[in-house]
């Protein structure tokens, strides 16, 4: 799996697992699409990055993969989709990294303000009438 990775992602070679999550993308009994399916996936990983804190891992979730290279190297089958690859294991010595990923990992996390991601009543608009 780690020959679907991105360049910027070499730093999971020492991760104690890679995994990826899949949607299925059609339901079984009607066929129909799943237009849930990525919610699904979401919430499935959610629990697993719960359930690996609580065991004193950490999860690190990619979205640097070749999607094709996860198809054909794990097998995927028609009707369903690579989501997203994560690597799981103990958190590793920053002086490892690359400089660039290095500085990365050491800066200072930031959210965004709740107001770019909260709003009640209608979906923002800028000064142009655009949604944003």
């Amino acid at each position: 799996m780690f020959g679907c990775l991105l360049e910027g992602n070499s730093w999971a070679k020492n991760a104690g697992a890679l995994f990826v999550t899949v949607a299925k993308i059609h339901y079984d009994l009607n066929g129909k699409p799943n237009k849930h399916a990525w919610h699904d996936v979401g919430l499935a990983t959610g629990n697993l990055l719960l359930q690996a804190t609580d065991l004193g891992l950490h999860v690190h979730l990619m979205g640097g993969f070749d999607v094709s290279k996860a198809h054909e190297a794990l097998g995927i089958p028609d009707g369903y989709e690579a989501v997203s690859m994560g690597a799981i294991g103990y958190v590793g010595d920053p002086d490892s990294l690359p400089e660039n990923l290095k500085a990365r990992e050491l800066a200072k996390r930031s959210r965004k303000p709740l107001e770019e991601m909260a709003f009640k009543g209608q979906w923002p608009q800028n000064d142009s009438g655009n949604q944003v």
